[in-house]
């Protein structure tokens, strides 16, 4: 099965978000997260994403490694 991984600019200077989603609620995710935030953090804009063929075959520990964690980077 596809699934998608992206990054998300946000409000915060330097602060981003990577999170996971399947091909097939892509568009209804990055519409929610654009207008709603993802809890406390707010102005999220598409800035990146990949689509993988083999999204199935990730293991449990690499998807969470990337699903609604928010970095900072300088």
């Amino acid at each position: 099965m596809k699934g998608i991984i992206y990054i998300m600019t946000t409000a915060v200077s330097g602060l981003i978000k990577i999170g996971q989603t399947g091909t097939a609620n892509f568009q209804e995710r990055m519409r929610f997260l654009e207008t709603n935030g993802y809890y406390n953090v707010s102005g999220l804009k598409r800035f990146f994403a990949i689509e993988l063929e083999d999204y199935d075959g990730l293991s449990f520990q690499e998807k969470n490694q990337f699903g609604g964690v928010f970095y900072y980077c300088e």
